[in-house]
């Protein structure tokens, strides 16, 4: 789900301080995703699906940040398809277990 090479370059200790801030900064971001959707707002769709495409690469989790650009360029073609954001919840929620499970660090929500 992450890419290992980033403990490599991070050190565990900052790997683990970046990790609380990444999942903390995800779940507010990930719920007003959520909301835009549920509003249609695709310029605010946009906005926080490009955000959190380099959020999630910034951290080298995989898979989600490509689903991410496909919601970016849904927004900007006012034609979401919710599938794609779906998908995005489950692998964010697949993603946090394998934190917890990993490293012991959850969200606080």
């Amino acid at each position: 789900m992450i890419n290992p090479s980033i403990i490599e370059d991070l050190g565990e200790d900052i790997f683990r301080q970046a990790l609380v801030i990444f999942l903390k900064n995800c779940e507010n971001d990930i719920q007003s995703l959520n909301q835009s959707f549920l509003t249609s707002n695709f310029k605010e769709v946009e906005a926080l699906s490009h955000k959190l495409t380099g959020t999630f690469g910034s951290m080298r989790v995989e898979k989600i940040p490509n689903l991410l650009r496909e919601i970016n360029e849904e927004a900007s073609a006012s034609n979401l398809k919710i599938e794609t954001f779906e998908k995005v919840k489950e692998l964010y929620i697949d993603l946090k277990i394998y934190i917890k499970d990993n490293f012991s660090i959850e969200t606080q929500s």
